[in-house]
């Protein structure tokens, strides 16, 4: 009933120092958490392209093959 209707001194409502430390140390391990996420997707999406360039050389590769064995064959 007291915290519901802030009887009492100003003090008896405002966080304490301890408080303001635990939630400060939250919002620090948030954002750090956000940056390893932003990293990692970022990681995700170069290694992404990587992969679908080394599938376009290879793909280009194996044309490439085809066509000389193509040319053998019709000689």
């Amino acid at each position: 009933m007291l915290y519901v209707a802030k009887v009492g001194p100003e003090s008896w409502h405002q966080p304490s120092a301890r408080q303001i430390e635990r939630q400060r140390m939250r919002e620090l391990k948030a954002a750090g958490a956000e940056e390893r996420a932003q990293m990692r997707a970022l990681e995700q999406a170069q290694w992404a392209e990587r992969r679908r360039q080394a599938s376009e050389i290879t793909g280009d590769a194996m044309n490439l093959a085809k066509r000389k064995l193509k040319e053998w064959n019709q000689k």
